[in-house]
């Protein structure tokens, strides 16, 4: 089973680090229309949701100072494109070391 949902993350990092590094810095501000995320502000997302996702199977969430979930990502418009992109990737990998460390019980176990 840790393979099978490996395998479902694996290839979400890889889309997700590709489309961040198709924009320019320029670009990560641009939001379709007014009240709308911008580009950095969906991934700031994303990289919130990788490091928060594991909590559901009772994990810490991942809260060193220079990660994405960390205090800095508070403000999602104040990381430039080069450290999005880091932390896309060690938000990813946080996610896939939490899937690879948990057997299939701990896993499927309802949290409390």
């Amino acid at each position: 089973m840790q393979d099978i949902q490996v395998t479902d993350i694996e290839p979400m990092k890889d889309k997700f680090i590709g489309l961040a590094q198709e924009f320019y810095e320029s670009q990560y501000d641009w939001r379709p229309m007014e009240g709308v995320r911008s580009v950095r502000d969906v991934f700031g997302l994303i990289i919130a949701e990788c490091h928060i996702f594991p909590t559901a199977w009772g994990t810490n969430r991942r809260l060193e100072p220079n990660q994405g979930s960390g205090a800095r990502f508070g403000v999602p418009g104040a990381l430039p494109r080069a450290e999005v992109i880091s932390e896309l990737n060690s938000a990813f990998d946080h996610w896939i070391g939490v899937v690879r460390g948990m057997d299939d019980s701990e896993r499927m176990a309802e949290s409390s």
